[in-house]
């Protein structure tokens, strides 16, 4: 193996670490996450029908 990929394990192995001792805060996260998400989507649909709304008046200036 090279330097470079046994660099690479090292820093998986950190990650494995860090990921195993978050793990009960990252689900949760991931949790709020999902739900974020979908509130995000609602409001730029909102926003998106509000925006097509006020270029799309067909008032004669």
């Amino acid at each position: 193996m090279k330097p470079f990929e046994l660099g690479i394990t090292a820093l998986n192995r950190e990650k494995v670490k860090v990921l195993r001792k978050n793990r009960k805060s990252s689900l949760i996260c991931a949790k709020y996450n999902r739900t974020y998400d979908r509130i995000i989507q609602k409001y730029k649909e909102i926003d998106r029908e509000k925006t097509y709304a006020k270029f799309n008046r067909t008032d004669n200036f």
